[in-house]
């Protein structure tokens, strides 16, 4: 590594180097794209470095060697999978009413005495199911990969939903993968699930697979397929922000296999009140990980207040028994006949003889019903 590495990084480096398969549960700010970037420069292996988020994909092949690729999930299927679909990828939007014109759904359906779908809810039904379904690692699509529509809860009206849309959502799926005659627009999952299901092998010899708390069962899938490869998957349990679309916590299923399981605890980001802090809340959740705060950012604060302020800090009571700071003006003492209190002044602005009263103002508007005086 071309830095000093803490005892953490160097474990991981000597496991890494001893060709296991590792979990690595990184805190925040604990130098975790450094520690990689540190696997890939102590190697001449060919490696893959895999994320989820596009940002952080451009942020790695900034700072990766040369002898680590980088791209996202479906980085890794639109060059065999996606470009065939390239054209259907750039297509226009397509309502719901407009998917069931095309899927031939043309009358509504009665699921119950109090609950009918239009064709156009069928067929957004139909194509929720199929995105629910490329988020998935099986290879058929089933009826419980339909989802229950709002507000419906009874649990025979919920079977007949997906009696009804099953085979619709199977229509779907066909028509998308017809390259030939396909009339529906495909979007990134459907080519990363075919991608998938092809079984595909990455042609590199270890995989670095970053924020894995986010990978969806797919994506998962796809990496765990690659047996030849030596795997090390990054994340943080406690920040998995994708669930709302299909994600799971990949770094608890790659610790049932994984050769061992490490933790990057030290952060560079925080100092030891906010590590505190934040173990509170990490405990209340069960997390997996602890971190630590860094003790130079609380010292170098402590040196720069100090160079700004000579005078250690005071109390503002006791500045006039300890002195006060360099460059500020003494307190202004009490005034002892108290006129220094506010509710005295506000005695005295209600006293008549202080606040005579005014005569009414007019506004520039004469006072036509009253007569000038005679003189």
């Amino acid at each position: 590594m071309s830095f000093t590495p803490t005892a953490e990084q160097t474990a991981i480096g000597e496991a890494f180097r001893a060709g296991k398969d590792l979990v690595v549960q990184a805190g925040a700010g604990s130098g975790k794209t450094t520690t990689l970037k540190g696997l890939g420069e102590a190697t001449k292996r060919r490696g893959r470095y895999v994320a989820y988020n596009t940002a952080i994909v451009a942020e790695a092949k900034q700072k990766m060697p040369g002898n680590v690729r980088c791209s996202t999930g479906h980085g890794l299927a639109f060059p065999s999978t996606g470009v065939l679909y390239k054209d259907r990828l750039n297509m226009r939007y397509q309502p719901a009413r407009e998917v069931a014109q095309i899927l031939g759904i043309t009358q509504p359906a009665r699921i119950s005495d109090h609950l009918v779908l239009a064709p156009a809810q069928i067929a957004r039904l139909a194509k929720d199911t199929v995105g629910r379904f490329t988020k998935t690692a099986v290879g058929d699509i089933a009826p419980w990969h339909v989802p229950t529509p709002t507000g419906v809860v009874d649990e025979a009206d919920i079977r007949a939903v997906r009696d009804l849309v099953h085979p619709w959502a199977l229509k779907v799926w066909a028509d998308i993968t017809n390259r030939a005659g396909g009339r529906l627009k495909v979007d990134h999952d459907h080519y990363l699930k075919l991608f998938q299901l092809s079984e595909p092998r990455i042609n590199a010899d270890f995989i670095l697979f970053d924020e894995a708390q986010d990978a969806d069962p797919c994506v998962m899938a796809i990496i765990q397929a690659q047996t030849h490869a030596q795997i090390v998957a990054v994340g943080d349990s406690a920040q998995a922000i994708y669930a709302w679309r299909g994600a799971v916590d990949a770094l608890a299923r790659f610790s049932e296999t994984a050769d061992a399981v490490l933790t990057l605890s030290q952060s560079f980001r925080f100092g030891p009140a906010i590590a505190a802090e934040a173990n509170k809340w990490l405990d209340a959740i069960n997390a997996p990980l602890r971190v630590k705060g860094f003790e130079q950012i609380l010292t170098a604060r402590r040196d720069r207040r100090a160079r700004r302020d000579p005078v250690p800090h005071q109390r503002r009571g006791d500045r006039a028994t300890h002195g006060r700071r360099q460059g500020r003006p003494p307190r202004r003492p009490p005034r002892q006949d108290g006129q220094g209190d506010p509710r005295a002044r506000r005695r005295r602005r209600a006293t008549p003889e202080r606040s005579p009263a005014r005569p009414p103002r007019t506004h520039g508007v004469p006072d036509l019903g009253r007569r000038p005086a005679v003189r």
